[in-house]
């Protein structure tokens, strides 16, 4: 999974970790209902892309 932000950020970008698992979206608010207590939220830089490696549970 990737997000991309736009270099001069007129689409806002927030991303998240909790553990092993992976947040992005436009609001920080966004990611918060769905997980209260993240163990980190950043907003990439404009032009920063932010890539997660999924790997596949058996």
């Amino acid at each position: 999974m990737f997000g991309l932000t736009d270099r001069i950020k007129l689409r806002p970008l927030i991303a998240a970790r909790k553990d092993d698992l992976f947040y992005i979206a436009s609001e920080e608010c966004a990611i918060r209902s769905v997980c209260e207590n993240p163990d980190i939220v950043w907003a990439p830089r404009g032009g920063e892309q932010v890539i997660a490696y999924v790997q596949e549970v058996t």
